[in-house]
């Protein structure tokens, strides 16, 4: 089997000031660690973003033992580093679907797969993360796109999740 790169993100620390820019940038690492390698969801999963999952679960258990009130923003982090993950990697084949054709004169396949990869995650929180303004989610992944690909990648991806946002309303 394959052996998974190594993520090159440290683990979230929950009491530091927590992003969701922090979590969507361990979600494309272990997306592209999945798929590069081949390895299997789950087991990328357990590798590389269960400890994050697992602090940010006991820190909102820790966070609603201390006030006795529940604050449920790491809790809502938790959930939404799982959901995006999961989300993304098992519903790949429906949202290729979708940006394929956005693409206009582009093949899914020649696209670099960082940008693949970012793709795919911003189509998931479009489509299935409502609750974050749909600006956020684009801005985040363009965020994303000039860190790890480069400036040109950050405008395609500006175009390409823009068609699929408003082919999708």
């Amino acid at each position: 089997m394959p052996s998974i790169p190594l993520t090159v993100c440290p683990s979230l620390d929950p009491f530091d000031m927590l992003t969701r820019h922090a979590i969507r940038t361990k979600v494309l690492q272990a997306c592209y660690a999945a798929l590069s390698s081949g390895s299997p969801i789950e087991q990328v999963f357990n590798q590389l973003l269960s400890e994050d999952y697992d602090a940010l679960v006991k820190a909102a258990r820790d966070q609603e033992a201390k006030n006795r009130s529940a604050d449920s923003t790491s809790d809502e982090d938790a959930v939404f580093l799982r959901e995006l993950y999961y989300g993304a990697m098992r519903r790949r084949a429906e949202h290729e679907a979708r940006i394929a054709p956005a693409l206009e004169h582009w093949e899914l396949e020649r696209v670099a797969l960082i940008d693949r990869i970012l793709l795919l995650l911003g189509v998931e929180e479009l489509l299935h993360h409502a609750e974050i303004p749909v600006k956020v989610t684009i801005n985040e992944y363009l965020d994303l796109a000039r860190e790890f690909s480069t400036d040109k990648s950050s405008q395609f991806l500006n175009g390409i999740l823009d068609r699929i946002y408003h082919s999708a309303l």
